[in-house]
């Protein structure tokens, strides 16, 4: 069905127009018609575009800095957490000077202490380093664990549901747990190597209870430089009280979502330690120790 559609133009673009018909032998309506299709196109591709940067960002990896200089002992960044969290609202890192460890879930960020204790980030505080995505459960491959697993046993069921050894996945767990192991850095007076730091690191025993394990597996041809390789998981207590760094974990039961991600992005940091700092050296070593 045809239907009549009205253009008022104003003076200056109906004279420019009226002038390039004249120039090439067309009518008036010829020209409009032409310059409504292309811009209409023009539409259609910015809004392709608009997409494809929307699905990149749903699937991405984003790190607030590369953990080598993490590494290498630059403990203090300028992200506050609050910008961090604009970039995903599911992850883990820490907080400027190492002052314990951060899980994100469900788009808020809880700090973890040496002590095992589990509370509220401040936005306005800063973060060195954070892995972040965005959660999206309908993009995941749900797992029911039905049965009692051990760490190892854990995560080679998780890593047998891959589809892929080669591409980043985010992972979280909930269920109920009859042990669990983990650690906490402790806030350090100045820049330290990350390994030295992790010498000093507390180690407690959070016992038998529910709650969720939040992290990511990164494939190995990644390396060291960019963020840790392999399994990076942080836990939270059901009543948001408890958490850390988790070494170890017998799984009652559970229930796993794992959402593989296509896509990476990082910033670098733009402060004087990072531009002058000498990241030359292979990370390897160094990271393998501290995340023993």
């Amino acid at each position: 069905m045809s239907q009549e559609i009205t253009l008022k133009l104003p003076p200056d673009l109906a004279e420019q127009l009226g002038q390039r018909a004249t120039a090439q032998g067309l009518p008036v309506e010829g020209v409009i018609v032409a310059e409504l299709r292309r811009a209409l196109s023009g539409l259609g591709a910015l809004s392709r575009r608009s997409s494809s940067l929307i699905q990149r960002d749903q699937s991405a990896l984003h790190l607030t800095s590369p953990i080598m200089g993490l590494v290498e002992g630059l403990l203090s960044g300028e992200t506050t957490v609050r910008e961090a969290l604009t970039r995903g609202d599911f992850g883990l890192g820490t907080l400027n000077l190492l002052d314990g460890e951060v899980v994100v879930l469900d788009g808020v960020a809880y700090q973890q202490t040496a002590d095992g204790a589990s509370r509220e980030v401040d936005p306005a505080a800063k973060t060195p380093f954070m892995t972040l995505t965005r959660w999206r459960p309908e993009h995941c491959i749900a797992l029911h664990l039905g049965c009692r697993h051990g760490w190892q046993e854990l995560l080679e069921e998780l890593e047998a549901h891959f589809p892929s050894p080669n591409l980043f996945y985010a992972v979280r767990i909930e269920g109920r747990f009859e042990s669990m192991r983990a650690r906490a850095v402790r806030k350090q007076a100045g820049n330290r190597p990350l390994a030295a730091v992790a010498k000093e690191q507390a180690v407690f025993e959070l016992g038998a209870g529910s709650g969720t394990l939040v992290g990511f597996w990164s494939p190995a041809f990644v390396g060291s430089s960019l963020t840790v390789p392999g399994w990076h998981l942080h836990f939270l207590s059901g009543d948001k009280q408890q958490g850390g760094h988790v070494l170890q974990a017998v799984l009652q039961e559970g229930r796993a979502l794992i959402q593989p991600l296509h896509h990476t992005d990082y910033d670098l940091p733009q402060d004087r330690a990072f531009l002058e700092a000498d990241l030359t050296k292979d990370p390897t070593e160094q990271l393998e120790q501290a995340e023993k």
